[in-house]
């Protein structure tokens, strides 16, 4: 994109965010071709139903109180949303509710604006039981390889698994019962990206197939395959906040317990080269709840168990959609889903984390000693 003049550009920037500046410039650049366009006409029939506030029975001081807040959000920002992007939302929730891209048991919800300017667009529910309630995913969806777009999507999350309060969507209504409503919090969050190439590609599919042939897209290994990583990540970041508290504290063990601490931390020392080891880790982590709560940091030790409990639960459910699918498609399918993994923007940036990975500096010597 050119501009006239430094001041004009300096205008576009202090405007747009930086996931927004990269998506008009993308826009400009690389106009939707004729299969984009059919499907961006279908998602704007489509969104005349996404949900509002208004739609939810809540205290009007609080309907007053954040329909304020967006409209200063919108003030401050313009409220440009990607074509591209309201494409692939739309496309992951028809094919993902027809084509059962995430299971039989998985639907979506289309979150109002004032949580998507929150930074989720949309929440996958599984009905699937855990302790008796579904199983909720919130979604960052992106089109496009800005990493300093997906830089900062990672922070905001990276920020939540530090505060232990995950993401949360304030305005939700069950896909599977619409007569549950209200705030979901405490749910693990991931990003959903694809290239601008993919989504043409996924446009092309969705015109010209049928809806029986969707069902054995590569997009849906893909997605699940981003799911997957995400969570072995955010295990993995979750697990170096727990052993930064242990090792704050770690003096407060008697030799029994940092004879045991010795097996926890010689296995999250292998996770830079073997980061599938991690199931193993949180096994050994969980043998030795009982002797961690000797320490003083006991309540914060606790919500990262839970929140790793939380991000586990998805990990295994993903785990086993990519190898029931995997087992059911094509051999050919299955390749297609494997050279798309290889050029991932999200997928690149966790293999680049997970190798990086590295004990706290003062668990670092019992590593040693073991």
């Amino acid at each position: 994109m050119s501009f006239r003049s430094p001041r004009e550009s300096a205008m576009f920037n202090e405007r747009f965010d930086p996931e927004t500046r990269a998506a008009v410039q993308e826009e400009e650049n690389y106009p939707l071709n004729e299969d984009e366009e059919i499907i961006f006409q279908r998602t704007m029939k489509f969104e005349e139903d996404k949900p509002t506030m208004d739609d939810f029975n809540i205290p009007e001081k609080q309907r007053q109180r954040d329909q304020a807040w967006l409209s200063e959000k919108k003030r401050q920002k313009d409220a440009f949303k990607p074509k591209r992007g309201r494409i692939l939302e739309y496309a992951l929730t028809t094919q993902i509710e027809s084509s059962d891209w995430l299971g039989s048991n998985c639907q979506t919800f289309e979150t109002t604006e004032f949580d998507d300017r929150k930074g989720t667009d949309l929440v996958f529910e599984w009905q699937e039981q855990e302790n008796g309630h579904p199983i909720h995913l919130a979604v960052d969806v992106t089109v496009g390889e800005s990493q300093e777009c997906i830089a900062t999507k990672e922070k905001n999350i990276k920020e939540d698994l530090e505060s232990g309060k995950l993401a949360w969507v304030k305005y939700f209504k069950s896909p599977h019962n619409p007569n549950i409503e209200g705030a979901i919090r405490h749910i693990p969050k991931v990003i959903i990206a694809l290239s601008r190439e993919g989504t043409g590609s996924l446009c092309k599919d969705i015109v010209n197939k049928s809806p029986g042939e969707m069902i054995d897209n590569p997009e849906q290994l893909l997605i699940l395959e981003q799911i997957k990583q995400q969570m072995i990540d955010q295990i993995e970041y979750i697990l170096g906040l727990l052993l930064e508290e242990i090792a704050l504290h770690v003096n407060q063990l008697n030799k029994e317990g940092k004879d045991q601490l010795i097996e926890l931390v010689t296995q999250s020392s292998q996770l830079s080269n073997h980061p599938e080891t991690i199931k193993q880790v949180i096994v050994t982590l969980q043998n030795q709840k009982e002797m961690l709560r000797q320490l003083n940091a006991w309540n914060k030790i606790s919500m990262h168990f839970d929140n790793i409990g939380k991000h586990q639960t998805i990990l295994e459910l993903a785990e086993n959609l990519i190898k029931e699918k995997s087992d059911l498609l094509e051999p050919q399918v299955v390749r297609q889903a494997a050279d798309l993994k290889k050029t991932n923007i999200v997928l690149g940036r966790v293999k680049e984390r997970q190798s990086s990975w590295h004990l706290p500096y003062r668990l670092q010597n019992l590593a040693e000693a073991a």
